[in-house]
């Protein structure tokens, strides 16, 4: 039901106020974008720290063995080998 002239809300005849319902599900969606938007910022910042670190690449030595680099948050186990 709409506002009248005065923005106030309209009342039925049973006392229940009547505004947009419209305006509850916009500030619901509002909300769950941003929430979402906030998730996905997290995920890419994980991402990004995961690859600053150098999680699973592998580290060569002049022995000619290697080893995979640790990762932050990720449970990784690392692991080695020889390459020569």
């Amino acid at each position: 039901m709409p506002r009248n002239k005065l923005g106030s809300w309209n009342v039925d005849n049973n006392n229940a106020i009547q505004g947009d319902d419209n305006m509850l599900l916009e500030k619901l969606k509002a909300i769950g974008v941003f929430i979402m938007f906030v998730l996905v910022i997290h995920l890419m910042m994980l991402v990004f720290i995961e690859f600053m670190a150098g999680c699973g690449t592998k580290n060569y030595y002049n022995d000619g063995t290697w080893e995979t680099m640790p990762c932050v948050f990720i449970p990784y186990e690392t692991t080695t080998g020889t390459w020569r």
